[in-house]
């Protein structure tokens, strides 16, 4: 390990602006392009294992002080009791060529107050060593950027060790406090990442490929428990799914059926398992599906996935808890569907169910998501005829079979944008990798009227954000795409409370998901509800706390 007093000069520079509380973002040396940001999971391994950082805090502290310790990308460090305020009692022109150490007096103690737009010096309590491979970002806490207490943004490089100095500057024409042994830097988002298929995508897809007797390839899958839960339903019908040595592909093939029965056991854990109705229904004419379960955000019937199918011919009735469906002698016929509002669920039951009826089906007044469309270009690839994805009416001629086919899954547009709302929280900026920018047609607008820059690059999607508290506030509204997303409206909410002003979220797709609003209260926020609009308030800063998850997104 090396020690270099340059570079320990060029620290000092560069640490003049950072709030309460320090915190490092990882990157692996990859190339001159942005690094990939290393986990929490990695920054424990190599302080227990490394002795990277010294004393390690394994867990955020928050409660009473300014917070400290590891955090999910990064480690906010302490600042120690020992400091130098600079006071420039010997002369009234400050030189760096010629620069006085008298002008700073010693202090010690729980507490430094700095005078006006002056600046004290301090070091980390933690002592580091930097991995060969690794460089770290420092970069100073909001609860100072917004008292005016500014922490400069600082480097570490690859093999340097020791304390950082810290320098704390104060804007303000007020003496300020900086709390010895709580946190002074704050971790940014930082980096690049790639998104996970998206599992909106992916569970139709899945229920597609019931309706070929030919191997159908996938790639791009996410891993995740509802996957999980579809590829158990599958093959208890009778599908056969064969892992691929990517994690994320996979080959499902089903010839035949073992039984057209969907149990409550599996479809009570995940409402997109009613997906499997219509492709049941249209290859092998009946099916025996458990009413959905797994949601927690409101009444969602399946009403319109139900007379849709009727008007394609099929009998229905429920008996115990049961949806039990059964097609003409001669199959499915084409129908003219009118949906009374865009149901994603219900357009791609029916645009499954169309693929193989007899003659042409029209459904207006379709869902326009992009994992609809994904869909039907999967469909398409598997000899299905399809017009119109992408808009409001979707026009399927049915054929006599489809065959098999690969495709993949496109990328997560909720967990995009849960990223860009991350690189806004802390004042980040992040490469989204290979993600295209028209999937968050209806959010990223608003990202960037709060004043987040978005650009769109060859490598994929850019965000760049100020701190939170230098953002504007804005007025919401979710509606189905190419709208605001519901699913981004709870993380979009946290994001609003560091902002300065009152910013509201009026909610238009369901009726009961606000649920999050009280445990965001009970972290420090100012949000009121009045009927489906949430008003919310600036709050100096948002502190840890026991919380429920209401529902997957507002988690």
């Amino acid at each position: 390990m090396r020690k270099s007093p340059q570079i320990q000069k060029l620290y000092l520079k560069k640490l003049i602006h950072k709030k309460h509380s320090l915190s490092l973002t990882l990157n692996k040396r990859t190339s001159i392009r942005l690094m990939p940001i290393l986990s929490d999971q990695w920054i424990r391994q190599a302080a227990q294992e490394q002795n990277m950082i010294s004393p390690f805090v394994e867990h955020q502290r928050h409660d009473g002080v300014i917070s400290y310790g590891l955090s999910s990308y990064g480690y906010d460090a302490r600042v120690s009791g020992e400091f130098k305020v600079f006071t420039n009692v010997d002369s009234a022109t400050v030189d760096p060529k010629d620069f006085s150490k008298n002008g700073f007096v010693d202090r010690k103690g729980p507490v430094c107050v700095i005078p006006p737009n002056s600046f004290a010096l301090a070091r980390t309590v933690e002592y580091f060593r930097i991995p060969r491979d690794v460089l770290v970002i420092c970069l100073g806490k909001s609860t100072y950027a917004r008292c005016g207490i500014i922490v400069n943004v600082t480097p570490l490089e690859p093999e340097w060790e020791g304390h950082v100095t810290l320098e704390f500057s104060n804007t303000t024409p007020l003496p300020a406090k900086i709390y010895a042994n709580e946190g002074a830097w704050g971790a940014p988002l930082k980096g690049e990442i790639e998104v996970s298929g998206a599992k909106n995508a992916a569970l139709p897809i899945l229920a597609a490929t019931l309706l070929s007797k030919e191997p159908v390839q996938l790639t791009n899958v996410p891993n995740l428990a509802d996957i999980e839960t579809m590829k158990a339903l599958l093959e208890g019908i009778g599908s056969k799914i064969q892992p691929s040595d990517d994690s994320h592909a996979l080959t499902v093939h089903t010839p035949i059926i073992e039984s057209s029965v969907a149990p409550y056991d599996l479809v009570k854990k995940m409402r997109a398992s009613v997906l499997v109705l219509g492709p049941l229904l249209a290859r092998f004419g009946h099916a025996e599906v458990s009413l959905p379960g797994g949601c927690a955000i409101g009444t969602r019937p399946i009403d319109l996935h139900l007379k849709g199918l009727e008007a394609m011919g099929a009998e229905i009735t429920i008996e115990q808890g049961y949806i039990h469906a059964q097609a003409p002698k001669n199959g499915l016929r084409g129908a003219d569907i009118d949906l009374p509002f865009a149901s994603v669920g219900a357009t791609e039951n029916l645009l499954m169910a169309a693929c193989l009826a007899n003659g042409t089906t029209r459904i207006r007044n379709a869902a326009r998501e992009p994992e609809i469309t994904n869909l039907g270009q999967c469909l398409q690839e598997m000899g299905a005829s399809i017009e119109g994805l992408g808009t409001d009416t979707l026009v399927i001629h049915g054929v006599r079979s489809l065959h098999g086919g690969t495709h993949r899954i496109l990328p997560d547009r909720i967990e995009a944008g849960t990223y860009a709302i991350g690189a806004a929280i802390t004042g980040g900026e992040l490469l989204i990798k290979d993600f295209p920018e028209e999937l968050l047609a209806g959010f990223l607008p608003i990202l960037q009227e709060m004043g987040v820059h978005i650009e769109s690059r060859a490598e994929g999607l850019f965000v760049s954000s100020p701190p939170p508290s230098q953002l504007k506030c804005v007025d919401v509204i979710t509606a189905p795409f190419p709208g605001f997303a519901t699913d981004l409206q709870a993380q979009t909410m946290a994001l609003m409370t560091l902002v300065q002003d009152t910013s509201s979220i009026s909610e238009r797709i369901f009726e009961n998901r606000f649920m999050h609003v009280s445990e965001l209260a009970r972290m420090g926020a100012h949000i009121e509800i009045k009927g489906q609009t949430a008003l919310v308030r600036h709050a100096e800063a948002l502190k840890g706390a026991s919380v429920m998850a209401t529902d997957l997104r507002a988690s």
